[in-house]
């Protein structure tokens, strides 16, 4: 059995090609999705359930409100060492802290085999978790 909390467990997610999408990310498509069905003249009623609880699930998980900030935070995390796993896990999670991000994401406390350096140095993530934060409550 694979450990979750390792970052090569999470090869297949960094697959270019692949992009995990975060609950706000897919509330934004599924609400979009809603609205294309309502202006098709779909009524709620004859919408599947499974999608209209999705729907829902979403829009209650989701922490960041507009698809322009969901970009922003996206934005946020890209281009920075950390895998597309930790990437989403941060944007669902949102963090207040390093320490916290550590003790929900426990690969960001990984270190290089060959130099026993970490992986992620703290002052480079605690830059992603304060970026994240000031785009989360600046919406």
């Amino acid at each position: 059995m694979e450990d979750a909390n390792r970052p090569e467990t999470h090869r297949d997610l960094n697959d270019p090609s692949f992009l995990p999408m975060f609950v706000s990310e897919a509330f934004c498509l599924l609400a979009e999705r809603r609205n294309q069905l309502e202006s098709d003249g779909v009524s709620s009623e004859a919408m599947k359930p499974l999608f209209l609880k999705c729907l829902d699930y979403a829009g209650k998980m989701q922490l960041f409100r507009t698809p322009q900030v969901c970009q922003e935070a996206r934005q946020a995390v890209e281009d920075t060492p950390l895998t597309k796993f930790e990437q989403t896990a941060l944007l669902n999670l949102c963090p207040s802290n390093i320490e916290e991000a550590k003790r929900l994401i426990p690969s960001l406390e990984m270190t290089e085999e060959a130099t026993g350096e970490r992986r992620i140095p703290d002052d480079v993530l605690e830059a992603i978790v304060d970026r994240i934060q000031t785009i989360r409550d600046h919406q």
